[in-house]
């Protein structure tokens, strides 16, 4: 009986020792794979800051490029003021132009007299300088001035 007995407590010796040495292996298999694991949830948590840095700067540009969007909108409308209102200045001188377009073929096409009498002055001039003026002599421009004068400041008496 004894021998039965030792026989079974070393089998059950062999048994719990083949168990702690399995326990003792999947203690270290299980513990490598905590390191493991430990080690990507590290990486994990790394790459998770990095992206919300990225996010940061990315929302950062976002901001930026959405306030230069209202600047250049706000931009746009000034522009476009400014446009309506060169469009109303350029109308107005348009109708100012007409006007005074207008008011010069009135005075023109009242003033053939005045015309008239301006051509036949100028005509006068014209015909007392050549009178005075020898085409066969050289003269200097002293000389041309003063026979000019001269002849403008008669025609002015007559007239």
């Amino acid at each position: 009986y004894q021998r039965r007995v030792h026989g079974d407590l070393t089998a059950r010796e062999k048994e719990i020792e083949l168990l702690r040495d399995q326990l003792s292996e999947r203690g270290s298999h299980h513990e490598a794979e905590y390191k493991s694991l430990y080690k990507q949830k590290e990486r994990l948590q790394e790459d998770y800051r990095e992206l919300q840095k990225a996010q940061i700067q990315h929302d950062n540009e976002l901001n930026n490029v959405q306030m230069q969007l209202v600047r250049q909108k706000e931009q746009c409308i000034q522009l476009t003021d400014q446009l309506s209102k060169l469009q109303s200045e350029l109308q107005i001188t348009k109708v100012e132009r007409n006007d005074l377009q207008e008011q010069v073929e009135k005075f023109v096409g009242g003033s053939d007299p005045i015309i008239a009498r301006v051509k036949e002055i100028m005509s006068g001039v014209y015909y007392d300088v050549s009178d005075q003026i020898d085409p066969q002599t050289s003269y200097s421009g002293e000389s041309i001035l003063s026979i000019l004068l001269a002849t403008i400041k008669q025609q002015t008496l007559k007239s």
